[in-house]
């Protein structure tokens, strides 16, 4: 779900689990009192949307990202596989407009890779991680592993809910393994260089892990499906935690 950025409404992705059945977007205050939903052809894993009302999402089974403007009309802004051929694993759990230089960031959690392109024109101005030809890592030994939510914050820098390197195929909580961690990008050197991490909360986030920094320089870090939202000051202190307990885990 997404809040509109006009702060009238949320956005939420509605899809089956499955395979099978109808994709769609519903448009809806909290109250139900103005409710829309938006059919949407192959809808993937994610959303977003621009000042201007635009839709943004990824399609399955071609793996592109799409813009659908209010008036619906819809364009292919950049495929997956033009850029890293049939062989990668095109799945994205992330589609996070930014605002501060109109790119759009995706997430490859299977490849421990991130994109970040521009929506205009579909050129790739940014890849990270893992696959060739990514920015290289400061310190060298760094890295993303099954990371999701990749966002650049309002100061420019990339921020990502990640598993720590080694622990990408993980199922089963690690306490101090999973980490949210902000870097800044180096355009000219083609490198991202460590600026904060946080690993010192116990909870795993196997899926769903969400990073983002708020007004005041805090980061509201959310742990998914490991059920925990904190709040975390610039010298990882606890500002703020909600913690979500179920008897299924």
């Amino acid at each position: 779900q997404r809040r509109a950025r006009d702060g009238e409404y949320v956005w939420i992705e509605k899809r089956p689990f499955s395979t099978r059945g109808n994709r769609s977007v519903l448009k809806t205050t909290l109250d139900h009192s103005y409710e829309e939903e938006i059919p949407v052809a192959n809808l993937s894993d994610c959303i977003d949307v621009t000042d201007d009302g635009s839709l943004l999402y990824d399609v399955t089974p071609a793996w592109e990202l799409h813009e659908m403007t209010r008036d619906g009309n819809d364009r292919t802004i950049w495929r997956c596989a033009d850029t890293f051929g049939r062989s990668f694993q095109c799945y994205s759990n992330t589609v996070n407009w930014n605002p501060r230089d109109d790119t759009v960031v995706m997430s490859f959690p299977e490849e421990n890779t991130v994109v970040e392109i521009d929506r205009k024109t579909g050129n790739v101005v940014g890849q990270y991680g893992d696959a060739p030809g990514s920015y290289t890592f400061e310190p060298s030994t760094w890295g993303f592993a099954y990371q999701h939510f990749a966002n650049i914050s309002i100061d420019g820098t990339l921020m990502v809910s990640s598993h720590m390197p080694g622990y990408d195929d993980t199922e089963m909580p690690v306490a101090g393994k999973h980490a949210f961690m902000e870097f800044t990008i180096d355009r000219s050197n083609r490198k991202l260089i460590e600026k904060w991490i946080y690993n010192e909360g116990q909870e795993w986030a196997m899926y769903k892990g969400m990073a983002i920094r708020i007004p005041g320089g805090n980061t509201l870090a959310n742990y998914g499906t490991g059920g925990v939202i904190r709040e975390i000051t610039p010298d990882k202190q606890t500002a703020f935690e909600v913690k979500f307990d179920s008897e299924l885990g």
